[in-house]
């Protein structure tokens, strides 16, 4: 959404686009901390590395769309990178443990 509107000229729209880092604050919360996972920015310097607060932090500020389209093709690895480590994780393990006892099949540990 945000390179097309960057395309028409249309920069209201694609600074909307900059709300973006909300998502990577979302995910990189369920990596770290899930029971915080809603907190948004609250707390950020407490809970997530220092690293990636320093990341989120340069994506966060956008002097314009063609600044927002350069920092939206860093972070979408980025953020797919976190998505596969979340999947990877002890959480998936959880989710899959309590939909097995949700349906009936026990608790295999």
């Amino acid at each position: 959404m945000p390179e097309y509107a960057v395309g028409r000229d249309d920069v209201l729209s694609a600074l909307r686009g900059a709300l973006g880092p909300l998502d990577h604050v979302q995910a990189l919360r369920i990596l770290h901390d899930p029971t915080r996972h809603n907190f948004q920015t609250r707390y950020v310097h407490y809970d997530l590395p220092e690293e990636d607060v320093r990341r989120l932090a340069e994506l966060f500020f956008v002097a314009d769309a063609d600044e927002l389209s350069a920092k939206r093709e860093r972070a979408e690895p980025w953020f797919h990178e976190v998505l596969l480590a979340i999947h990877d994780g002890p959480l998936t393990d959880d989710i899959e443990r309590a939909a097995r006892r949700a349906q009936g099949g026990g608790d295999d540990g």
